[in-house]
């Protein structure tokens, strides 16, 4: 017992010597460092939400360019037909799918020129039949191409002329059928539609939650990973490609998208302790603890960041000028 009585000074002794050589965690035993960091640079799209609304087109109807007795029907409800399809017989004369952005208006022989000889070019070529090389111009490649079609199409071996009549236009893209609208034994006129496909999204819609004003720029309109051009002045999308690939992104005729920029910006990027803003209301920076103000510009940012423009990336900043300066003013 007297042992260990003398003991406890000594403890206490070495206790109070180890309470004064450690630094209390709520007591700072050093003024602060100055923290010098370099404006880095990120890339802005600067994206808004948008609500989207895809309004769709009547549905589709194929019709026959001439009049006659429907003798056959080659597809179903339900079938999707392409380019060259065998879709209906009129008077025993097969009427095949015709895809392309317009529909034939007259028949297409040696010598013809335009943007529909175009299309029969693309629509020969989608058959794997010749077509020609000069664009836009029917040469004897290309009857030679409408020669052979028609002699799979039982119109004999020496017709060189693609009849309008031949064709049913379904749209720039295969066609599912909804329904046919034509029974055998039926009489046609011309112009009368024989099957319907689905209607098509021919519009999307993008309003913002409010209005908003958009600095010139291109911009995209991305629904998960699809994007297509849009121009924010019209708010919407007519495209018939980019609209199809919106409304199948969407999985429905509403849902949320982003507009953004297409390429986007860089910007300077720095943390928000380093902008001060004096009670004159300028706005600047410092470069050292001892270096004079600059001024500075700020586009954007948030609590903890703010940015800058794209110049000043890579420029020293004073990044703790609260902490280590006395004068603050950015006169």
């Amino acid at each position: 017992m007297v042992a260990v009585g003398a003991l406890a000074p000594a403890v206490v002794g070495l206790a109070w010597v180890v309470s004064q050589s450690v630094a209390s965690p709520l007591r700072a035993d050093a003024p602060p460092e100055p923290l010098v960091v370099p404006v880095a640079t990120v890339a802005r799209d600067q994206p808004v939400s948008v609500l989207l609304t895809v309004e769709h087109s009547a549905p589709f109807q194929a019709v026959v360019a001439g009049a006659g007795v429907v003798t056959d029907l080659h597809v179903g409800a339900g079938d999707e037909v392409g380019p060259g399809d065998k879709l209906v017989s009129i008077d025993d004369q097969v009427r095949i799918a015709f895809a392309a952005p317009a529909p034939l208006w007259r028949d297409i022989g040696l010598g013809a020129e335009g943007e529909d000889v175009e299309r029969v070019r693309d629509f020969l070529a989608a058959l794997d039949l010749p077509a020609g090389t000069v664009p836009g111009r029917a040469t004897a490649a290309t009857v030679e191409g409408i020669r052979q079609l028609n002699q799979s199409l039982g119109r004999g071996s020496g017709d060189r002329v693609l009849h309008r009549e031949t064709l049913l236009w379904i749209g720039p893209e295969p066609m599912p059928v909804s329904r046919l609208l034509v029974e055998i034994g039926e009489v046609l006129a011309a112009g009368q539609a024989v099957m319907e496909g689905p209607s098509r999204p021919v519009t999307v819609t993008a309003e913002t939650p409010q209005p908003r004003s958009w600095p010139e720029a291109e911009y995209v309109l991305a629904v998960g990973d699809v994007e297509v051009p849009y121009d924010p002045r019209t708010g919407r999308v007519h495209d018939p490609e980019s609209t199809a690939a919106i409304a199948e992104a969407l999985g429905g005729d509403e849902g949320g998208g982003t507009v953004k920029l297409a390429a986007p910006e860089e910007v300077g990027t720095l943390r928000a302790s380093a902008v001060v803003t004096d009670p004159a209301g300028r706005t600047c920076v410092f470069e050292s603890v001892s270096a004079p103000p600059t001024p500075i510009e700020v586009t954007g940012g948030s609590l903890s960041t703010v940015e800058v423009p794209a110049d000043w990336a890579g420029r020293p900043v004073l990044a703790n000028p609260r902490e280590v300066r006395e004068d603050l003013s950015c006169g």
